[in-house]
């Protein structure tokens, strides 16, 4: 007889014995067995995360009254109660707490604003904001990996698993780099540049192009996109120009710099 085989008949007969005066303490002793080792307060609470807030607490103490019969003071449970959860979870944000701004005490965090809109039912709609993490130091809570990688071919996190609802900063954070969509009228409004091309010298929030050029065709083509996918078409013209991000600001101020003192 296989072990498993001597198991299953040794329970049976515990099960059975004394016309089933021992069930009532092996239920207790099973559902403590469970409770201990298997739905353990930090593994459901890691379940709940990771399914992206379709079960929450009240979920599980829906789920909870069907073992306790409604009780609503219940001791012995297989799942975990709300409090339980509650004081595993505070456990979690206190390490998060010391974790998170350490980093975001010494520079300044990047992410980008995000929000969606859904249809609930045939009359109600609901629109949600939240922030999306887009920092290069970042690390997917499941995998262990960096959300975003040098190469994007490397990348292969799903924007839907990492959308968070927006809470406020802790004091002594650095200022966050937050990317916001907007239309085009919204920028220009916000960033106080740029504007209509027919009264608007510098229309572009991006580049430098003055209005004058905007439909004029680069004397070289840019290396990015027309060089590696159009170098070959006869009379491709190019009208890409160079973002003004931080570093192309200041390799143009040295530019002009060395000018000066040439």
């Amino acid at each position: 007889m296989s072990t498993q085989d001597l198991g299953k008949n040794v329970a049976q007969v515990a099960w059975d014995a004394c016309e089933g005066a021992a069930r009532e303490a092996l239920i207790a002793l099973s559902s403590k067995w469970l409770r201990d080792n298997v739905f353990t307060p930090p593994a459901v609470l890691e379940a709940m995360d990771r399914a992206g807030g379709t079960l929450g607490y009240e979920g599980v103490e829906i789920l909870r009254a069907v073992e306790t019969l409604g009780k609503r003071y219940y001791r012995g449970s297989i799942l975990p109660c709300k409090a339980d959860l509650q004081r595993a979870a505070a456990i979690v944000e206190a390490f998060g707490s010391v974790v998170v701004p350490e980093e975001a005490a010494r520079r300044s965090i990047s992410i980008a604003q995000s929000t969606d809109a859904f249809q609930i039912s045939k009359r109600i709609t609901c629109l949600m904001g939240g922030i999306k993490m887009q920092d290069h130091g970042a690390i997917c809570p499941f995998t262990g990996k960096p959300i975003i990688a040098e190469d994007p071919k490397d990348s292969h996190a799903q924007s839907r698993n990492h959308c968070f609802p927006l809470n406020n900063p802790i004091v002594g954070w650095k200022p966050l780099k937050i990317a916001i969509n907007t239309d085009m009228s919204a920028a220009w409004k916000l960033l106080n540049k740029g504007g209509g091309s027919n009264n608007t010298r510098c229309p572009c929030i991006n580049c430098a192009i003055i209005n004058d050029d905007l439909a004029s065709p680069n004397p070289v083509r840019c290396n990015r996109f027309c060089n590696e996918h159009h170098r070959d078409t006869e009379g491709w013209l190019c009208y890409h120009h160079d973002m003004l991000d931080d570093e192309k600001i200041k390799e143009m101020q040295e530019e002009m710099l060395r000018g000066v003192l040439c």
